[in-house]
């Protein structure tokens, strides 16, 4: 092995060993699993706190550093399971912090975060008329192969920290407009439910599953010490691949029957 092989063998094994010590933390704390959901609340609010107290941007930056070593951690110890909790903590937690933040000052909101404000705008259009171009078959699929592609690349070249930057950014565009949507609802329970469309939700999820295998292969290699077994492997890429597929034919299948619930519920 040349020098520089060693050098990042030794790297990765530093990691591992770090984010180790974190998740036996984690483990101790609150007694397990309440510790690591507790840590993925914090991490999905403090960061927006912090910068909207401030009027600082950077959130997403933020929220991802705080997250990943959470990943991290879950790949450490080959559970995907704490890391779907973790990181699903954090997202629920920020999506709670931006509704909050719309509803009780809109404006700032939007400052903020100018691309939530028109995203909300463009989907608003979507709802009422049933036209937008993130919604016809011939853009949108063919950007969800792209994005799959690119989640892999920026999975392996960072262990998971970019997709995880990229991902709160986007969904904070639904955040947005969740938060908008709410309201300018007759029923805001019938507006979240919707708003927050069935096949995002599974986008979410299968890209957590991506990100976290992708994360343990590389890291595993890197480190030349084996993270999880062969089979678990497969069985976490089927998952992954499973939930983008229903992603894709939720999409294609129930769009206009969610934008019409979502347009009758309009004030």
């Amino acid at each position: 092995m040349s020098w520089l092989g060693r050098i990042v063998r030794a790297r990765a094994r530093a990691l591992l060993a770090l984010v180790g010590r974190l998740g036996d933390w984690l483990d101790g704390w609150l007694g397990g699993w309440p510790g690591w959901l507790l840590a993925g609340v914090l991490a999905g609010v403090l960061p927006g706190l912090a910068c909207a107290t401030l009027g600082w941007p950077g959130q997403h930056l933020l929220t991802a550093l705080a997250c990943w070593p959470l990943l991290l951690a879950a790949v450490r110890q080959d559970r995907l399971d704490r890391a779907t909790l973790t990181l699903g903590s954090a997202a629920l937690a920020r999506a709670g912090f931006v509704f909050a933040f719309v509803a009780l000052d809109a404006a700032r909101a939007n400052a903020l975060y100018p691309p939530g404000a028109a995203y909300w705008l463009q989907t608003q259009q979507w709802i009422v008329t049933g036209q937008a171009p993130e919604y016809d078959t011939r853009n949108w699929l063919p950007a969800h192969g792209q994005l799959f592609i690119a989640v892999v690349l920026l999975s392996v070249c960072s262990l998971g920290w970019v997709p995880l930057w990229q991902g709160f950014r986007e969904a904070d565009l639904m955040n947005y407009y969740v938060g908008h949507l709410l309201l300018e609802s007759a029923d805001p329970l019938t507006a979240l439910v919707w708003g927050w469309h069935p096949w995002s939700v599974c986008r979410g999820v299968g890209y957590v599953v991506v990100v976290f295998e992708v994360s343990s292969a590389t890291l595993a290699w890197l480190a030349g010490q084996p993270l999880s077994p062969r089979g678990r492997r497969q069985r976490r890429w089927l998952l992954g691949v499973l939930f983008l597929l229903a992603d894709a034919c939720l999409k294609y299948l129930c769009s206009d029957g969610v934008r019409r619930v979502l347009a009758a519920n309009l004030n």
